[in-house]
């Protein structure tokens, strides 16, 4: 049973009475990263994301000084023009990423890191409340507030191929001969829609998903 499903469930049951208009909620996230306003049709809000992501793909690459940066083996994707270094980070140390955070995050988020190359990180407010716990056919819990996460693909995958291959939004980080690694935002509702404030902090924590910023660097072979 997926979040999305335990909801709808639990209004069944009128556990909690979802909103009118909850269905256009599961659409709201994927507008949000689109930036291509309301009223465009479906197909144009489609093409402006991906020509979005080609433009940041674009703009990282130029930003990392990436013949340089193969020359001694690393890349790093962002804008790294920091005159400090950013007060929330996460560190993939065996994986040799690190992502950097908005500094209002702090105190907002819960990360899980259950191996040394996957990371998901959640909004707080959501993963802490148990009304949106399921549990998986493995018996382990899985909470609410997905906020994104980092994806490996068994093999190497071009950017294209990847994109192709993977049906929700996401960001080509990098490959190794042996695997591809994506970071993938939610596409889904993660939050309780009963709760105001939940959904508020929630949504606003998505829409500063395009500010993440994303060093890889000595990447695992």
């Amino acid at each position: 049973m997926t979040l999305d499903d335990k909801l709808r469930a639990m209004a069944r049951e009128d556990t909690i009475p979802l909103p009118e208009g909850y269905d256009s909620m599961l659409a709201e996230l994927c507008d949000t990263l689109t930036a291509s306003g309301g009223s465009a049709p479906a197909g144009e809000r489609k093409e402006k994301y991906h020509m979005k992501k080609r433009a940041l793909r674009w703009n990282r690459l130029v930003a990392a000084a990436v013949v340089a940066a193969l020359m001694v083996g690393s890349l790093v994707v962002g804008a790294l023009a920091f005159s400090q270094p950013p007060q929330e980070t996460i560190v993939m140390e065996d994986l040799g990423l690190t992502l950097l955070l908005p500094d209002n995050w702090k105190g907002r988020y819960m990360t899980e890191l259950p191996d040394s190359d996957t990371c998901r990180v959640y909004a707080k407010a959501a993963y802490e409340d148990p009304a949106l716990q399921v549990t998986d056919p493995d018996g382990r819990t899985v909470r609410g507030g997905l906020l994104f996460y980092i994806y490996r693909m068994e093999g190497f995958r071009t950017p294209e191929q990847a994109e192709a291959e993977v049906a929700m939004p996401s960001e080509y980080l990098f490959a190794t001969a042996e695997a591809t690694y994506l970071l993938c935002y939610a596409s889904d509702v993660q939050y309780n829609p009963a709760n105001k404030a939940q959904a508020e902090e929630y949504v606003n924590l998505y829409r500063q998903l395009p500010d993440i910023q994303v060093v890889v660097q000595g990447a695992m072979g």
